[in-house]
């Protein structure tokens, strides 16, 4: 493996490393909340946790999901 090629791998492994701690700090969060991560998105009570994974960045949000039907 290449010096660049190697430096690119371990600077992805640490952006991967950091989104994992951010992933699970907000699941932990919500640990009492069904149902756990599955693949890319989680449903937390009323939000939407999202993880982004990419070769260059990583990204992760939590919006408000859109009720569409009305509850009491």
């Amino acid at each position: 493996m290449s010096t660049d090629r190697a430096t690119e791998k371990g600077a992805l492994d640490r952006k991967l490393n950091i989104a994992a701690k951010n992933e699970r700090r907000l699941v932990q969060i919500h640990e009492t909340t069904p149902p756990r991560v599955k693949g890319d998105i989680e449903n937390v009570s009323n939000a939407v946790v999202m993880c982004f994974l990419s070769w260059d960045s990583y990204e992760i949000r939590v919006e408000e999901k859109k009720h569409t039907m009305q509850t009491e």
